[in-house]
């Protein structure tokens, strides 16, 4: 399919270009001599009628003598007004020989407006016009020769301007103006078809046939950047397109080539193993120290990466090649939608300014008074939906943007983008992985750790059947001894003086408080063996029964006495008839991991006197509100979701399990309760857990419910 031919307007062409010069150029010679000729003729009129004002003078001398001689003003005035009915006069002044005006009237020259007038003259009702540049003849006017005095009377001016000179010479200038432009539109007909016919179409052929030419395979014509240009001007234009496009094409080829190698360098890097902060630097270096972009001439000057943090919603630096100090030091976080690169990153679109100095980029980067061309890229995910970093990098400035540059810039983001998904693939994998292998460890040590435990209990169980025997023995011989001191005391008193010493009477004193003594530790005994037996049993499902709850409390703080003992204080505040339906071993197991996680949080802390534990219960909405408080530093808030998470534990691994919450949460979850905590670590109030436990008719709703769903299971 041929192309369309391209014509050019004749009034562009080259004959019409030379036409407008020969024709401007007589043109202007036209209007030169035309008016030199209209002068001449202008200047000869204004003589004739300076001569014609001079015949006009002995016309009327000889009656202005009489007139002024006389001192007839009247008739001077009727002579003045006869002399400006002559054509060729518009002015009429008289002056007398101390040039005082005796009678003026028409148009007068301008430099006679200060002119006084003579006593005897009245100023005129109708005063003179005044103008400049009129042309005069004035002569003396002298006493009549009948009065027989030789004496000069004044002067008479005749006045007249160039509107008779051009009056006269009217029909004359359009005359010569009439030919004068015949002349000039025969010789623009002339040079309009010669010059059309010998060089306008020849040449207007040939740019046609230039135009068709393409260097492209989609074979689109060469455009003209200017169309209002001639012949010879589009000529050069389609050559300087010809050789425009075969040098972006041969540009094209070269970034082509230098995108693609980048590219595959890239991919090569990115295939290691090593870490992704050493592979951002390895690419960063790759790209700073190669030049990608040989048809321009520049090369990236320097370039960094940022990856975000979606915690704390801003970009980190995480590699860097070339920057400048202040740079590094300033961008190592960067908000979201400040600086070049959060804007980058808030637009999803590159961004581009020359000297980061400017604008609002003023404040971050004050230091980088540079004459360099920044671009941001945003890296995307592969499937485009979100942002995962930006990155940065800077050209020598050319003075303007080059498209070859940002897209260079975009195909190295693309390529990175990759790189990063998959080194987080990775490392998410191996992350799992650990997890799940520490989690295996982890759990196969609390299985022998809960082993350990349930030997423990057996054990515990045994000894305290043990313990039990001879703590009953020891009891009941402390009541023999007692009775049988009750017989002998009053013996040993009467006869105490007998004893010389006096050791007896000390001894009547201090046998009631040993015995009583004796009888309190080993009542002691037994209540830690009962409580020991107790724990370590643990509970059933029937083993929940309505109790009061001050008492798996006060079992708790029974177990636990030896360590509050070392500077610790448990304060309970639990009304005595206050009922909830618990196994009172699991709760009691409740109470003891609270207690045991409050002393470990208080126990290296400097707090004046004993360090409290507060246990606090209230009946609210038919629910008994239970709060365990501490002085500790409180717990934070990463940390206060996950407390009841199983194996979590902020104690190290050589104090803590990290099950003892979890288990908590669990018995209050059975007795059909819940579990919260509150803490402000940063206003160190300690943490406080609240317990909510349902009443009878509550806990009995609810266990109807579970049991109606385990049916419908």
């Amino acid at each position: 399919m041929s192309n369309p031919t391209r014509t050019v307007a004749i009034k562009h062409s080259i004959s019409m270009k030379l036409l407008k010069m020969v024709f401007g150029t007589y043109c202007l010679a036209t209007v030169i001599l035309t008016a030199v000729q209209m002068w001449i003729e202008y200047s000869r009129e204004t003589k004739e009628v300076v001569q014609t004002l001079v015949t006009y003078q002995p016309l009327f001398e000889k009656t202005l003598s009489n007139n002024v001689w006389h001192v007839d003003l009247a008739q001077l005035d009727v002579t003045i007004h006869s002399i400006l009915q002559l054509p060729e006069v518009v002015g009429v002044s008289i002056l007398d020989p101390h040039n005082r005006f005796i009678a003026r009237k028409g148009l007068i020259d301008i430099k006679e407006r200060d002119t006084i007038a003579i006593d005897m003259v009245k100023v005129p009702e109708t005063p003179p016009r005044f103008a400049a540049n009129l042309f005069d003849h004035h002569f003396d006017l002298l006493a009549p020769s009948e009065s027989g005095v030789q004496e000069k009377l004044g002067r008479v001016i005749f006045y007249s301007n160039s509107d008779i000179a051009f009056s006269r010479v009217n029909k004359l200038f359009w005359s010569i103006i009439f030919f004068a432009s015949i002349k000039t539109l025969f010789l623009w007909v002339v040079f309009l078809y010669f010059g059309n016919r010998l060089v306008g179409k020849p040449l207007l052929n040939l740019v046609q046939e230039t135009a068709r030419f393409s260097m492209d395979q989609t074979g689109k014509s060469l455009r003209v950047v200017d169309g209002n240009v001639d012949e010879i001007q589009q000529l050069d234009q389609s050559f300087a397109a010809m050789e425009a496009q075969l040098r972006e094409s041969m540009d094209s080829l070269s970034q082509g080539y230098a995108r693609l190698d980048a590219v595959a360098a890239i991919l090569e890097i990115s295939s290691g193993s090593k870490p992704i902060n050493t592979l951002f630097h390895q690419v960063l270096d790759e790209l700073v120290n190669r030049a990608w972009l040989p048809v321009q001439n520049r090369k990236i000057l320097g370039a960094c990466i940022f990856l975000v943090d979606p915690n704390q919603e801003r970009l980190v630096m995480q590699a860097h090649v070339n920057m400048p100090d202040g740079a590094i030091e300033s961008c190592q976080h960067v908000e979201i939608g400040s600086c070049l690169c959060g804007q980058a990153f808030k637009r999803r679109e590159m961004v581009q300014a020359r000297n980061l100095h400017e604008k609002e980029l003023s404040n971050r980067h004050s230091h980088s008074l540079d004459d360099n061309d920044y671009y941001a890229i945003p890296i995307c995910s592969s499937d485009r939906s979100r942002v995962i970093g930006v990155l940065t990098g800077y050209f020598q400035s050319c003075h303007g943007r080059h498209t070859s540059d940002a897209d260079f810039l975009g195909s190295i983001a693309n390529a990175l983008s990759s790189l990063i998904e998959r080194k987080f693939a990775e490392d998410a994998l191996k992350t799992h992985q650990d997890y799940l292998e520490n989690m295996v460890a982890t759990r196969t040590k609390q299985l022998a750790h809960a082993e350990r435990l349930a030997c423990l209990g057996t054990f515990s169980a045994g000894m305290a059947h043990e313990v039990n025997n001879p703590n009953s023995f020891i009891a009941g011989n402390i009541d023999f001894l007692k009775q049988f001191w009750m017989i002998s005391r009053p013996i040993l008193d009467q006869n105490k003086h007998l004893d010389p010493t006096g050791r007896v009477g000390a001894f009547l004193t201090e046998v009631d408080a040993t015995l009583d003594g004796m009888l309190d530790g080993s009542r002691r005994i037994s209540k830690i063996v009962d409580s020991l037996k107790a724990y370590s049993r643990g509970g059933m499902e029937t083993d929940k029964v309505e109790c009061r709850l001050l008492d798996p409390v006060q079992d708790a703080g029974n177990l636990l006495k030896y360590r509050i003992k070392k500077g610790f204080a448990l304060k309970i505040d639990v009304p005595t008839t206050m009922m909830v339906i618990c196994d009172r071993q699991q709760m009691t197991q409740v109470f003891v991991n609270l207690f045991n996680n409050a002393m470990d949080a208080m126990e290296n802390m400097d707090i004046t006197g004993a360090k409290q534990i507060t246990v606090h219960a209230e009946m609210l909405d038919d629910h008994v509100w239970i709060r365990v408080k501490d002085q500790g530093p409180g717990i934070l808030p990463g940390a206060q979701g996950k407390i009841f998470d199983p194996f979590y534990t902020s104690k190290g691994k050589t104090k803590g399990t990290g099950l003892g919450l979890s288990i908590v949460q669990g018995i209050i979850e059975d007795h059909a309760g819940q579990i919260t905590v509150f803490s402000t670590p940063e206003k160190m109030e300690g943490a406080e857990f609240l317990i909510i436990l349902p009443n009878r008719e509550n806990y009995q709703k609810i266990c109807d419910r579970r049991k109606l769903g385990r049916v419908a299971e």
